[in-house]
């Protein structure tokens, strides 16, 4: 059975931190994860009401990274969809994120600062870009009321529980995949910006596609015979011009 923990960014405000207490009880999250609070969690507990045991149980770490820790499958919510050029803003529906997280032991979902969001080095970190779909008027929604739609989409499709019966690639898997992607990349573009791109846009677009075992195991096999054919080819280029 999926693991949900919720992350909160660096969160400003001790009623909204109170609030999502309350949904954490609310929708049956297994972990909460508060990096570098700007908020006293202790006063935080009265917007809690019955829920005040789970700031009590809530894990204070230092950065984002160390709240995505033996996460196999991450989503970082944005009210920004990015443009066309920009690879990082590229984002899918929570909707989307609630059907792909069916098929990962364990998933993280992260909600930035009330007052910023998140930065570009956190959107980084997760392999996918969540948005909740609001009017282009008023997108950005209060952290709480982002986190309950988000809780109520990932329980709804929870309590489905998976139909098919298809063994779909772990969180290893994909980890193997993503290392070889990072190698070809930095083996095949000397441009850093290009570089970067093309590998998020990699990882990412293999982490929407639902990968079975067979499937992944293919692309681990294709992606590893590719990497050493190219690098054959730069040996064999640079003998030549040795002699």
């Amino acid at each position: 059975m999926m693991g949900i923990r919720v992350v909160l960014v660096e969160p400003e405000g001790e009623v909204n931190i109170g609030f999502i207490a309350r949904l954490i009880e609310n929708f049956n999250v297994d972990e909460f994860y508060i990096v570098n609070p700007k908020a006293n969690i202790i006063s935080a507990r009265r917007f809690a009401a019955r829920a005040s045991h789970i700031l009590d149980k809530a894990i204070i770490v230092n950065t984002l990274k160390d709240a995505l820790s033996n996460i196999e499958f991450s989503g970082c919510t944005s009210a920004k969809v990015g443009s066309p050029g920009d690879y990082l803003r590229h984002s899918v529906s929570i909707e989307k994120f609630a059907e792909l997280a069916m098929h990962y032991r364990n998933i993280a979902l992260v909600f930035g600062r009330e007052s910023v969001g998140l930065t570009r080095n956190e959107l980084k970190c997760c392999d996918l870009v969540v948005y909740i779909p609001t009017s282009p008027k008023y997108p950005a929604l209060n952290v709480s009321h982002a986190v309950a739609i988000a809780l109520y989409e990932l329980f709804k499709r929870k309590s489905l529980g998976e139909l098919e019966k298809l063994e779909y690639a772990t969180g290893l898997d994909l980890k193997i995949i993503n290392r070889y992607i990072d190698e070809l990349s930095r083996t095949i573009l000397s441009d850093i910006r290009q570089r970067e791109g093309a590998s998020t846009a990699f990882k990412r677009a293999i982490r929407k596609a639902m990968l079975t075992r067979t499937e992944a195991g293919l692309i681990t096999v294709l992606l590893r015979k590719t990497l050493i054919r190219v690098k054959q080819c730069e040996e064999k280029r640079a003998q030549r011009k040795s002699t």
